[in-house]
């Protein structure tokens, strides 16, 4: 559901997709590095999957580095479900102290509390860098001001999403998931 709301509207946001935008060949940890390098903003969606994934915990760690000696706005958290920091495993302390220490976004679950994240989520991302749809892969070499969006959880069916304009009038639609 974040992706195509971010990628798909009048201002859309340029994002990177580890399936999507890894350069093939690569080694992982040279593509996570150098997006999260280049990405203006780095949003972790926190769901069970993501505390399962070893790749993750590397992504969380690399945005933490760079976030040094820069401001923490860097980082967003979206926590998509609930998910208790006493029950992470010691490998994310820091995703324990951030948990505690930093203001994170919730995914709304119910419908009409969808607009007020939307516009939360956009005010922290700040407006997009481009003012054109992509019409070159990001798997050339990227320039600075993307998203990187760390992880997605799959959905099985199409829910409805409430979407604010830049009118601020909200339009309630059925929304493709894309699958990751």
């Amino acid at each position: 559901q974040l992706l195509p709301c971010l990628e798909n509207n009048r201002n859309p946001y340029r994002l990177c997709i580890h399936e999507r935008d890894f350069m093939p060949g690569r080694w992982i940890i040279d593509n996570i590095i150098e997006n999260i390098e280049n990405s203006r903003k780095v949003i972790f969606v926190l769901s069970r999957h993501f505390v399962n994934s070893e790749w993750c915990n590397y992504e969380l760690y690399f945005a933490q580095q760079r976030a040094m000696g820069k401001t923490f706005s860097d980082v967003i958290l979206v926590v998509k479900e609930p998910i208790d920091p006493n029950s992470l495993p010691s490998k994310y302390c820091k995703l324990k102290k951030m948990l505690s220490t930093k203001t994170y976004l919730e995914w709304p679950q119910q419908i009409n509390q969808q607009p007020f994240f939307w516009a939360q989520l956009r005010s922290v991302l700040g407006k997009p860098t481009m003012t054109h749809r992509r019409t070159h892969s990001v798997r050339s070499k990227s320039s600075t001001g993307e998203v990187s969006v760390v992880e997605i959880p799959v959905a099985d069916r199409r829910p409805e999403v409430a979407i604010p304009g830049e009118d601020n009038k909200v339009e309630i639609r059925k929304r493709d998931c894309i699958e990751l």
